[in-house]
């Protein structure tokens, strides 16, 4: 049985009105007036109840005066395509859109009049003045069920047509079909009085929109979903981790009617929420979504609204559900493995982050047999060896310790657990030094021979610079022992490694004792700092593929030089290096930046600029092209799975958007979060003068601040100009006594090579006086 709820809402009809007689014109502002007397364009004031209105023209068998007199219709683009006219086409009923009257201008043509007896033609148009466009959606009578609305003007014996109206604006014949009503759809029922009458504006006698009762929310192709927590109507939705599905929230009206699309252009909101605690939420920011889908890669709690300004139940009424797009099991296992590295370099506690998961919080934590519940350790921030720092806990006992640390998160009815398991792995140590000038030969062999270096990379630029005069000075060629202090060293022949832009000298060492121990020393030519090498292939993968060849056995000693102590190249080696050797010897791969960040937490100075970061990127992608790493189905699986299980804590945190922009901003960030935390350190070193420092440095400043015809050189007198560093407008010089050179800049000059510099000028905006 249908239902249905219908109020009739009976407008007041209002029409223009100056005279109550009709004439044969039928037009009323032309009764008992010859057409020549009027002026055009005719000017209506039209009541204001609906935003659908008739406007009356003639049609093209229309006759005023004459028979002769001829009438052609060419209605001006406010006017809809649709009309209706009387048998023989006298006069004719157009229906207008006020909306498009609004945006396009007010005034509108019908066609063109010719008088016969005259030979005059007049271009018949109308002024149309109205205050405001009605809404008429406020106006309207509601109703859900097209087959017991009634569409009849009461109270009058004229037949009545009917338009309709979608969200798209476009102007319908008829009655809709009942599978094609969507909300807010607008029914429009006029008289034709128009055509009976001298009426030259006709508005409807009734508005009826479309409403229905308050919809359900639900999830397209998704039945019978559990609820997990009563309370807050959470349901849980199974999916799997790391694949992008796309859901579709639906609008459902509980009917027998096929009502499917009532409410499908309405607009449906998102927001994520944060599991925080037991039967704890959080809701973040609402966003409308775009097509009304949505995708989500990771897991998650999203809310659903939808906000109806008017349903059968009432008006600004809100539906919402939450659900939980969680694991397929009630509890899932995520295994990380962690490093640990001799020697207490690049050391790690085992931590677990309060922020892992929006869905789901740190319930305890536990290394091997001990453990701690989060409630407990947050009131006093230490207990056994676990400490709360910022965001996460870390088990600080030892460093590096061999086990396994447990992360147990609580979800909403889920557990879910991470394993950190921490091994060691074998891992070469690598020194950096500089070079050796004549006077620290000796102590340079000793360094080699005490601290077990099998192999010596020397990075130089073709020995013909001026950094590089030197960079060769402690190799002895020729056989024979040569004394190095207390260090004998013999030269025992010549190593051809891979590189054509390297060479390789073996030598023998013993010290007093007669204990006897072999280096390799291998020197790279044609890399210049802060730029990239000459030949990229023969750089970074074959030295690291040299090196590995001659460091067979663990904690083998790599020493790393250039001339004048340790830059870039040796940082991008030693860079590249590490990662290489951290994502072959784990089961998983490791952040690059927090590799190098452990590096610069042991050498300081240890900067290499974006070039270089790009050239470890490369050279890592080629490295697992060589390696074959990529090479067949199985390695590829192999190795996609790995970089999910690295991408598993970034994108856990985050919030969801679109998968492809996700990991093209986190590749991105790989490569340049290493350069913008070198710019933050070098932050935290520069010193800010206090009013006493500035007072005595800017004095030209503070001086030009105080002259009356001068002021106007400085904009922002918070800005002040260093003497040392001022910039003149005229020779470049600067002279801080002369007043009438100076202009608000500075200049800033750093190095970018050995032997190259650049100067950059910092200038206020200047103004015509300064000059």
């Amino acid at each position: 049985m249908k239902c249905f709820w219908l109020l009739d809402l009976y407008l007041l009809i209002s029409f223009f009105t100056t005279a109550q007689a009709s004439d044969s014109s039928g037009f009323e502002t032309f009764y008992r007036k010859t057409i020549s007397s009027i002026k055009f364009p005719i000017i209506i004031k039209v009541p204001i109840s609906s935003d659908l209105i008739f406007v009356k023209c003639p049609g093209n068998n229309y006759v005023h005066d004459n028979e002769n007199d001829t009438f052609n219709s060419d209605t001006s683009r406010q006017f809809t395509p649709i009309y209706i006219s009387t048998d023989n086409d006298k006069v004719r009923l157009h229906v207008i859109n006020l909306r498009n009257i609004e945006k396009d201008g007010n005034e509108i043509t019908c066609g063109m009049l010719h008088l016969f007896s005259k030979n005059k033609t007049i271009r018949w148009s109308y002024k149309l003045e109205f205050t405001s466009i009605a809404e008429v959606i406020n106006k309207s009578t509601p109703f859900y069920d097209i087959d017991k609305i009634d569409t009849k003007c009461e109270n009058y014996s004229y037949k009545t047509v009917n338009y309709y109206k979608i969200s798209n604006e476009m102007i319908l014949e008829g009655l809709p079909k009942t599978d094609e009503i969507i909300k807010d759809t607008i029914i429009y029922s006029l008289p034709l009085i128009g055509l009976e009458e001298n009426k030259e504006i006709v508005v409807p006698c009734k508005i009826l929109r479309a409403t229905n009762k308050k919809p359900t929310i639900e999830l397209k192709n998704y039945k019978n979903i559990s609820i997990v927590e009563k309370s807050k109507s959470l349901y849980y939705v199974k999916k799997v981790f790391g694949r992008s599905i796309q859901y579709t929230p639906l609008l459902i009206v509980p009917s027998d009617m096929d009502v499917s699309k009532f409410y499908s252009e309405e607009k449906i909101s998102i927001c994520q929420v944060k599991y925080v605690g037991e039967n704890t939420y959080k809701n973040g920011n609402k966003k409308s979504l775009k097509d009304n889908t949505f995708s989500i890669y990771s897991y998650g709690i999203y809310e659903i609204s939808y906000f109806c300004d008017i349903c059968v139940e009432g008006k600004n009424i809100e539906t919402k559900k939450m659900f939980f797009f969680g694991p397929e099991e009630d509890t899932e296992i995520y295994e990380e493995t962690y490093n640990i590295y001799p020697k207490q370099l690049l050391t790690k506690y085992p931590s677990c982050s309060f922020n892992t998961f929006s869905f789901a919080y740190l319930l305890k934590m536990s290394f091997n047999d001990e453990s701690i519940y989060i409630k407990n350790l947050t009131k006093s921030k230490t207990t056994s060896g676990f400490v709360v720092k910022s965001d996460s806990i870390s088990y600080n006992k030892e460093r590096n310790p061999n086990g396994i640390l447990t992360c147990t998160y609580q979800g909403p009815g889920r557990r879910f657990i991470i394993k950190n398991i921490y091994n060691p792995i074998d891992i070469k140590i690598y020194g950096i030094n500089k070079g050796p000038s004549e006077d620290k030969i000796n102590d340079f062999w000793k360094t080699i021979y005490e601290k077990d270096v099998v192999v010596v990379l020397g990075i130089s630029y073709h020995g013909k610079r001026k950094e590089d005069y030197n960079v060769m000075n402690y190799c002895p060629q020729k056989r024979g022992t040569n004394k190095f202090g207390t260090i004998s060293v013999e030269f025992l022949q010549y190593y051809n490694p891979r590189s054509p832009q390297t060479v390789g000298y073996v030598y023998q060492m013993t010290n007093e004792e007669g204990k006897l121990k072999y280096v390799t020393i291998l020197h790279f030519s044609g890399w210049q700092i802060h730029k990239f090498p000459e030949y990229i292939h023969h750089t970074l993968n074959p030295l690291y593929e040299e090196i590995k060849g001659l460091t067979n056995k663990r904690y083998d000693c790599v020493l790393l030089h250039t001339s004048y102590g340790p830059d870039s190249r040796i940082f991008t080696f030693t860079f590249f290096s590490l990662m290489v050797e951290i994502m072959e010897g784990m089961d998983g791969t490791d952040e690059p930046m927090d590799i190098i960040d452990e590096v610069r937490n042991i050498i300081n100075e240890c900067y290499i600029s974006s070039l270089e970061y790009i050239l470890i990127q490369s050279s890592l992608v080629e490295y697992f092209y060589n390696k074959r790493i990529l090479y067949g189905i199985a390695s590829r699986i192999r190795f996609v799975e790995k970089y999910k299980m690295y991408l598993y804590n970034v994108f856990s945190s985050e919030k969801d958007m679109n998968f492809e922009i996700k990991e093209f901003l986190w590749f991105c960030r790989i490569m340049d979060l290493g350069k913008l935390r070198n710019i933050c350190r070098q932050f935290t070193r520069i010193g800010s003068f206090g009013p006493q420092k500035l007072a005595m440095k800017c004095k030209r400043f503070y001086k030009i601040i105080d002259m009356p015809d001068k002021c106007d050189k400085i904009r922002d007198k918070s800005m002040p100009c260093l003497d040392a560093f001022s910039v003149d407008c005229y020779n470049g010089l600067s002279d801080i006594t002369n007043y009438d050179t100076f202009i608000n800049a500075n200049s800033l000059t750093y190095r970018i090579s050995y032997d190259e510099k650049q100067t950059i000028i910092l200038c206020q905006v200047s103004l015509e006086k300064i000059f």
